[in-house]
């Protein structure tokens, strides 16, 4: 079994990265972890941005793009986790995922999601939808809830 790592965008990304086993699969939300890392997988729910486009370009590198075809999600965090929960019964880390709790969203960006206010039930649905997987939470918010899981 395989374990993979989901990297998000948040600030917690470059430290988590040190406390995950150096043999998980690494699956970047967005084009965020590769300023760290090179990742196997890029997957994204949003239109390409120019920090996308030569990741997007790179035939060494999968892409997974959402589309109407999946579970809807509100963020591509929520949408890694559930490619990760498809492709292994081994644990998956989440990294980098700190639900907006800081005003640090993007090193290099200045986006804002809209999220709702219940992030953390958010991410109960998607662990429901995931199924009976080991999501494990390296830092922050998620930790409390993977768990109980």
């Amino acid at each position: 079994m395989k374990n993979i790592a989901v990297l998000g965008g948040g600030p917690s990304l470059e430290e988590d990265l040190k406390k995950i086993p150096d043999d998980c699969l690494l699956i970047s939300c967005n084009h965020h972890a590769f300023q760290f890392v090179r990742a196997d997988i890029m997957v994204y729910m949003d239109k390409p941005i120019k920090e996308m486009l030569g990741i997007i370009d790179n035939p060494k590198i999968r892409k997974i793009v959402h589309t109407q075809f999946f579970p809807k999600f509100r963020n591509t965090g929520h949408f890694g986790a559930w490619v990760a929960s498809g492709m292994t019964d081994g644990k998956i880390y989440l990294c980098g995922m700190d639900l907006y709790q800081t005003d640090v969203f993007y090193e290099n960006e200045s986006m804002v999601w809209g999220g709702s206010e219940n992030k953390e039930g958010e991410w109960l649905d998607v662990f429901k939808t995931c199924g009976n997987k080991s999501f494990i939470a390296v830092s922050g918010p998620l930790t409390k809830i993977c768990a109980i899981l």
